[in-house]
């Protein structure tokens, strides 16, 4: 099932919002301060006054990210965003709409990873790549750092 991480500093908007996600069909683990976002499908972020260091923090961890906020012009670029107060549906679609890019920004990493390794005759890059395709995420991990090591071998001239 899909988790939302849902954090907002107002904990009557938290629990609103919460009950409002979960009225919808999705997951939630409602916080007020936050912590640690690796393992959540999605975070919903409030964007004040924790939102720009949560937002760091999920990129670094691979979660994708919808900002909740009543001032959507405060907020980074590249962020799919609604505006307080918004439906159900709109909540929905935003963090369908987020889950969603972030899977064609894997599917379009792990093109350019395959591509590699057929490049460079790596059949353990391959099987990575193959493995995390098919859901592996521990293996696009696996993949990512295979890469790095190659490009300091390479930078190396080996």
């Amino acid at each position: 099932m899909t988790t939302i991480l849902l954090v907002d500093d107002n904990p009557d908007v938290l629990s609103a919002t919460r009950r409002q996600l979960e009225v919808g069909g999705w997951e939630v683990h409602a916080v007020v301060s936050p912590g640690d976002p690796g393992g959540y499908s999605v975070a919903l972020l409030d964007w004040s006054p924790h939102g720009p260091e949560m937002l760091e923090r999920c990129r670094a961890a691979g979660v994708p990210v919808v900002v909740y906020t009543g001032n959507p012009t405060a907020v980074a670029d590249g962020v799919v965003v609604v505006v307080k107060p918004a439906s159900t549906e709109q909540l929905d679609l935003a963090l369908r709409r987020a889950i969603e890019r972030q899977a064609e920004r894997i599917g379009h990493e792990l093109a350019d990873l395959l591509e590699l390794a057929h490049e460079q005759d790596d059949e353990q890059l391959q099987a990575l790549c193959w493995s995390a395709a098919e859901g592996n995420i521990e293996a696009l991990a696996k993949a990512r750092s295979c890469v790095e090591v190659l490009d300091v071998l390479e930078e190396c001239g080996r």
